[in-house]
């Protein structure tokens, strides 16, 4: 369960390793195996049948069985140059010649490339259907739930999340193009959040139940150790800020006996889950809520400061130190051969592995979502994906293009020819049969 010291090693040797150079496209099946070089089977038999019908026109005998060879040798003969002749038109003129209709692949090469792209289009990159499909999605997923069930396979995706996350965390803090990125997504994303709406958000969340009595108790304790650890300052400023008819004595003792009459009420609503001043505090958040959702006054004020933040230039040098010092933090631990982050989210995603599990009506949720994503980024590239197949396609010169067609159906075009000239052989014996009668 723990990360491999090997963790640490691979983030340093990874970060000076030299840039990788792109990894090369596999060949397109080569054309030295074309339809004219590579159909030695159907020719030698096409050669055979000639030579069968040679022979039995040089026999003297006139027999019932070299009548019907010779049936069996025309029209498989015939049979087989026909077929030759259709496979070989469909790529380049037979024999060179000037015959009409035929080289179609060549002098359709454009309908071939609008053909094809629109198909991949289509099929792949529509709006109305997912490129992976239900069932492939399901599939997916409940694949990546068995994978996910073995504990070296979640050390490993954790381990490379931890490595994904040290690389791009390296390279907000080191280069300039990062820093500025962060700078600019956070304030994007700070300016464009309303103030008093975030705020409210998080009061709510905060003690919405079940975590309300836990969340005010935490509240009461760092509001009484804060009263208590800064007392005398406490006093002080009540005595600073009091009439100046008041004696200053006068003026201590009571604020000392104020500050600890506050200090006993805070440790009697902490002990008591019940109190009444809870309620009070409680109804006081609600009310703060809605005045932060509906009170103008408050959302102007609280966005003017957040600009008069977000303006200060003391603040923002302090907040990018600060930031600086929390990714350092996190590049240690994700580098460390026992990465906190790391344990955590393999225990996140043993935890998750047995709850969908446990829960089949959310990993079909999951599947749909897995399906429409695969629609979101699909369906947006299909115009680019259409005009790129058809460019390709294109920008082959015909040789190549008739060479790479029949590099993948060159097998298929042979026995074509090969069953041409044996059933053409078999329609003549049937034939010599019928009307010898």
């Amino acid at each position: 369960m723990l990360f491999r010291s090997r963790q640490s090693a691979h983030l340093d040797s990874e970060s000076t390793e030299a840039p990788r150079e792109p990894p090369t496209r596999a060949p397109l099946p080569s054309s030295s195996g074309s339809l004219t070089g590579s159909s030695s089977l159907a020719g030698l038999l096409l050669l055979c049948v000639a030579m069968l019908l040679l022979a039995t026109h040089l026999n003297p005998s006139d027999s019932s069985f070299i009548r019907l060879v010779r049936a069996f040798a025309e029209a498989a003969l015939v049979g087989g140059i026909a077929d030759w002749f259709a496979v070989t038109a469909l790529f380049r003129r037979p024999a060179g010649l000037p015959i009409p209709h035929t080289a179609i692949l060549p002098r359709n090469q454009a309908r071939v490339a609008q053909g094809v792209s629109e198909f991949v289009a289509d099929n792949f990159f529509s709006s109305s259907a997912s490129p992976l499909g239900d069932d492939r999605a399901a599939a997916m997923v409940a694949s990546a739930l068995e994978q996910l069930s073995e504990e070296a396979t979640r050390e490993s995706v954790s381990r490379n999340i931890c490595i994904s996350l040290g690389f791009a965390l390296r390279y907000l803090e080191h280069t300039d193009a990062g820093r500025r990125a962060t700078h600019s997504l956070f304030e994007q994303l700070v300016r464009g959040t309303p103030t008093a709406d975030t705020l409210a958000d998080g009061i709510e969340l905060l003690f919405r139940d079940p975590y309300q009595k836990r969340a005010v108790t935490e509240m009461l304790r760092l509001t009484q150790r804060g009263l208590h650890h800064n007392r005398i300052s406490v006093i002080n400023w009540i005595g600073r800020v009091a009439p100046w008819f008041i004696p200053s004595p006068i003026t201590r003792s009571m604020a000392s006996m104020v500050t600890t009459k506050v200090e006993e009420l805070l440790q009697k609503m902490i002990a008591e889950e019940n109190h009444p001043s809870r309620d009070a505090l409680r109804n006081s958040l609600e009310r703060m809520i809605q005045s932060l959702r509906a009170d103008d006054t408050w959302r102007r004020q609280l966005d003017q400061l957040r600009d008069e933040i977000l303006g200060n230039t003391n603040l923002a040098t302090y907040s990018s130190s600060l930031s600086t010092a929390i990714i350092g933090l996190i590049q240690e631990d994700l580098s460390a051969p026992s990465s906190r982050i790391g344990i955590a989210v393999e225990e996140a995603l043993a935890v998750s592995v047995v709850s969908l599990k446990e829960h089949p009506e959310t990993q079909a949720e999951i599947t749909s979502l897995v399906s429409e994503v695969s629609k979101t980024l699909f369906s947006p590239q299909r115009s680019m994906v259409k005009d790129t197949v058809y460019r390709i396609v294109m920008d082959w010169d015909s040789k190549t293009f008739v060479e790479r067609i029949e590099g993948y159906v060159r097998r298929d075009l042979q026995y074509l020819r090969v069953n041409g000239t044996l059933v053409g052989g078999l329609v003549g014996i049937v034939l010599h049969l019928l009307l010898s009668r």
